[in-house]
């Protein structure tokens, strides 16, 4: 007579080989997702920042000066009244500081990260409250 199947410790060793696997894969591909969820957004902050810069040369050319955008520290997300058109998501809170008419630090909630520029580095960090407004 031919048996056909598996024995239970066969079955058993198969199912433990199986789990272990994808017990060592899950931290693989969670850091995988959080890597390019973070890539997204820096993305958005990227836009965000260049959309502010074009709106603040673009208003410093307004004749009636009523939506300038002056030098200074701003909440995100900016008013409407300054027409900042962005590609994305936008942050839900924050700050922008305009140096010389350009965006020259800023820290921004996106998602379910903040994203912190100093100037010349971009740190991004899962969190909710942006890092604190610098002095005036």
């Amino acid at each position: 007579m031919n048996k056909q199947g598996f024995t239970l410790t066969e079955f058993l060793s198969i199912t433990i080989l199986v789990t272990v696997v994808i017990l060592l894969c899950i931290p693989t591909f969670s850091a995988l997702i959080d890597a390019s969820k973070m890539g997204e957004v820096q993305k958005y902050a990227n836009g965000y920042k260049s959309a502010i810069d074009k709106q603040v040369a673009l208003n410093s050319n307004d004749k009636n000066k009523k939506n300038d955008i002056e030098n200074g520290i701003y909440n995100a997300p900016f008013d409407s009244i300054y027409n900042v058109k962005v590609n994305g998501e936008e942050p839900k809170k924050g700050w922008v500081e305009i140096t010389n008419g350009a965006v020259g630090r800023y820290s921004l909630v996106i998602g379910e990260y903040v994203v912190s520029y100093d100037g010349s580095n971009n740190t991004i960090v899962k969190g909710n409250v942006p890092n604190s407004k610098p002095k005036k």
